[in-house]
């Protein structure tokens, strides 16, 4: 379950940021802010429950994949090569 409330810090945080705080320059530097808060929570989650005598591994295999996926965001989504990606799926007839 805290892995899953994590997913709500990337919208709150982002627009906490939008609407009280001063402009940033550009636009990506809010998720870099929001997706570091996520992947800088799951780190202390993973280090914390890592002294315990039952660790569970459920912060670090989330913080990979998360990880993971905030790395491709500001590499392989911004780039070129995502656009005809997200065209196909933009055309598929899901609904």
């Amino acid at each position: 379950m805290i892995c899953t409330s994590l997913a709500m810090i990337d919208p709150v945080l982002g627009r906490l940021l939008a609407f009280y705080f001063p402009p940033l320059s550009h636009y990506l530097y809010y998720q870099v802010v929001t997706f570091g808060t996520i992947d800088l929570i799951l780190l202390i989650l993973a280090l914390a429950d890592r002294r315990e005598s039952r660790a569970r591994w459920v912060f670090p295999a989330m913080l990979v994949p998360l990880v993971l996926a905030h790395v491709l965001w500001f590499t392989l989504a911004q780039s070129d090569l995502w656009r005809p990606v997200a065209s196909w799926f933009r055309a598929l007839p899901l609904t």
